[in-house]
């Protein structure tokens, strides 16, 4: 692991799902630093997994102390005080202690796939004349830049950037050239990466290059997720929104999940939190599907309904004690629907996800009312930093009020008492565009006629 810049890797001795939601919300990892690194015991195993998102390299290595939940997060130096505040033990401040382990040949090993594509694909291109005699790839930058560094894997299926072998040159090549990337690569299968579709439905535009079909099975945080990849759509970088959802206490409760796809959050619920039932809805007929096989997979089937169709339609009334709005762009249409869902009686939770802009800032922002609640900002973070939580302050408190007008307005509701008790910033969706989830508490504080 290469040193870079003014960082420090540091090990964290504590819950490993909150603390992680926590430094990548605050960003006081070092982004400069890739791979950001989590390391999770399993048994007397962990695994050290790359959450850039970008990629699903999964390395392990031997732990001696079993049963022990170990955070690695290279960090900016000038975090560790503001780290410390926050109630973390620093174990150490090692620069590089994955360089001290028997296994470090396994980290240099990320960089060796990479390294035997493009052997492969030089030695295809040599063989097809495409290369002339004596001719690398080095000797042509065009197609060399257009190999990709970085790709997903999705079971036993690979898939690559949008952007790589773009090149026209490289169709002399096709179709063998599939075949070769995806034995490289450790895979049977091979598909490109595509904008999903814009429309209602969100459908998959991968497409698959090389083997008999797109299914796959990808484990995730323990849970088994089947699927077509040129189908349907599944967000590796939703990873950690995953295992903060598969921490919230939901035993004996009930769960309404709109947008569920093929259950990105409904199988957290059911596998992890252990929601007594999960009510989930989904238009999608190849997401529908998938979502049904996933459950039978996972064996919670007796615990989750599947409402095929519109969710303003289909979507049960006043049983939730959690609602959760998994969609982007937006979830706001969804809003209404998940009001109606909430117990009348009791209330719940509503967990908004949206997607947020924010300017660049102006001015600097000390603090932000949320929801009728001062929310302080830490006086040692950047003020670009302040002004995006006060950005997403702001937008919290319109969600609430346009919740609280909803819930008001239920047939034979009174007052609501509505709050945003977090605010979770998932992962950057776009240049100064934040995919942020917000945990909006609803309870009803005055009944209608009382």
């Amino acid at each position: 692991m290469s040193e870079q810049s003014n960082s420090v890797v540091v090990s964290l001795l504590q819950d490993v799902q909150k603390i992680r939601a926590d430094l990548l919300h605050r960003e006081w990892f070092d982004s400069a630093r890739r791979p950001l690194k989590c390391v999770v015991n399993c048994g007397m195993r962990e695994r050290i997994r790359d959450m850039n998102g970008e990629s699903n390299t999964i390395l392990e290595i031997t732990s001696n102390t079993p049963n022990t939940p170990v955070l690695l997060l290279p960090v900016k130096s000038t975090s560790l005080d503001r780290i410390k505040e926050r109630g973390y033990t620093i174990l150490s401040q090692d620069r590089s202690p994955l360089e001290k382990s028997s296994d470090t040949h396994r980290t240099v090993r990320q960089q060796a796939p990479f390294q035997d594509l493009c052997a492969r694909i030089q030695t295809l291109l040599t063989q097809q004349h495409i290369l002339e005699h004596g001719q690398g790839l080095k000797d042509v930058p065009e197609l060399l830049h257009d190999i990709p560094r970085k790709w997903e894997a999705h079971g036993d299926l690979i898939l690559i950037p949008k952007t790589a072998f773009t090149q026209r040159k490289w169709r002399e090549a096709v179709p063998e050239l599939w075949k070769v990337v995806a034995e490289a690569l450790g895979a049977s299968k091979l598909a490109r990466k595509a904008d999903i579709d814009p429309g209602l439905k969100r459908q998959s535009r991968v497409k698959l290059l090389f083997g008999e079909s797109g299914r796959v099975v990808h484990k995730d945080n323990g849970v088994l997720y089947s699927y077509d990849v040129t189908k349907c759509m599944f967000s590796s970088g939703n990873i950690t929104e995953k295992i903060r959802v598969a921490a919230f206490p939901c035993e004996g409760q009930v769960v309404v999940d709109l947008y569920a796809g093929i259950g990105y959050f409904t199988l957290p619920y059911l596998v992890k939190a252990n929601a007594a039932h999960v009510h989930a809805c989904e238009w999608n007929e190849h997401a529908v599907e998938a979502l049904r096989q996933n459950l039978i997979l996972n064996k919670v089937s007796d615990r989750c309904t599947v409402y095929a169709g519109d969710n303003a339609v289909v979507a049960p009334a006043g049983v939730a004690d959690r609602v959760n709005l998994g969609l982007i762009p937006s979830s706001e249409k969804g809003w209404p629907v998940a009001c109606r869902a909430l117990r009348q009686d009791t209330g719940g939770w509503l967990h908004v996800h949206d997607n947020v802009t924010v300017p660049v800032p102006e001015t600097k922002v000390d603090s932000v009312e949320l929801s009728g609640s001062r929310q302080q900002s830490s006086g040692g973070l950047e003020s670009s930093e302040r002004s995006k939580h006060a950005v997403f302050g702001a937008r919290g408190n319109v969600i609430a009020a346009a919740l609280e007008k909803l819930l008001t307005e239920r047939e034979d509701s009174g007052q609501w008492s509505v709050d945003v008790r977090h605010i979770e910033c998932v992962k950057p969706y776009a240049p100064r565009v934040f995919h942020v989830v917000y945990d909006v508490e609803a309870r009803p504080s005055v009944k209608k006629n009382a």
